[in-house]
């Protein structure tokens, strides 16, 4: 159906860019990522990376149709948008885009947990870390202002808003994941100054949460000297993300926690 022309010295097959495409969708989607247009002559300095990824995802769809119609020249532009959009979001690195680019096939997307977790082609290993305490998704109530969470996560994202409806919704809400599904579902609604506090915000949740529980503060404080690092592939500021240089931020917060019990 499709035909390969040649653009820059280079053949460029549409179904392959198309393949490509359809991989970010798949990611974008699984993690739950909304279509939004977003006005990025402000720079991107001026966006936050939530509404970065949300403009790639609304844009994946022009440049699948583009590539799907033969317009090359549209298809390129707005692949490489959406490119920029992933990069400065701390999904990849400009090294792998350029691999995604390659002329002689499909991109060859690397499984982003490779090397964060044991799992392989044919099994998932699903039982909790050792010291699985520190991740938010653990199953630890806390009371937070007066009011019991079943998790920090419930917490951190209630934070968000200032509606007490929809910070009722997200304590109420029956899992972690639900909790921050509802809260990027109203990304629109966060509290203005959310960037300047979300880390202190965090660093008190997290307090709370060691504080009120004494087999946490025990695994806390049997961690000794080691770095404690949230090994997760998709987040780089609060882990270390993709290419493990991300800022590890929740594994600061701990090791901050554990100086304090220490002194």
């Amino acid at each position: 159906m499709h035909t390969k022309k040649e653009r820059r010295g280079h053949s460029v097959d549409p179904e392959k860019v198309i393949s490509v495409i359809e991989r970010y969708q798949e990611r974008l989607e699984r993690e739950n990522v909304p279509k939004i247009r977003m006005n990025i002559k402000k720079t991107f300095a001026s966006l936050s990376r939530d509404e970065i990824l949300a403009h790639a995802h609304f844009i994946t769809d022009n440049a699948k149709e583009y590539a799907k119609q033969g317009k090359l020249r549209k298809m390129g532009s707005h692949l490489t948008v959406v490119q920029m959009c992933l990069s400065f979001a701390g999904w990849y690195s400009l090294e792998e885009l350029m691999n995604h680019n390659r002329p002689d096939g499909v991109i060859k997307m690397e499984d982003r947990r490779k090397g964060h977790r044991l799992d392989t082609d044919k099994q998932i290993f699903f039982y909790e870390n050792e010291f699985y305490v520190f991740s938010n998704f653990s199953s630890f109530m806390i009371e937070w202002k007066g009011k019991l969470y079943m998790t920090s996560e419930h917490a951190y994202h209630a934070e968000k808003f200032e509606d007490d409806d929809l910070k009722e919704q997200i304590r109420n809400a029956r899992s972690a994941h639900d909790a921050l599904k509802l809260s990027h579902e109203n990304r629109d609604k966060y509290r203005n100054d959310w960037d300047k506090v979300k880390l202190s915000i965090m660093r008190e949740i997290l307090r709370a949460k060691v504080s009120q529980h004494p087999y946490i503060k025990k695994k806390l404080l049997e961690s000794g000297d080691k770095e404690l690092v949230e090994d997760s592939w998709r987040d780089s500021f609060w882990g270390w993300g993709p290419n493990k240089d991300g800022k590890n931020h929740l594994g600061k917060l701990w090791m901050e926690l554990r100086d304090e019990l220490r002194s």
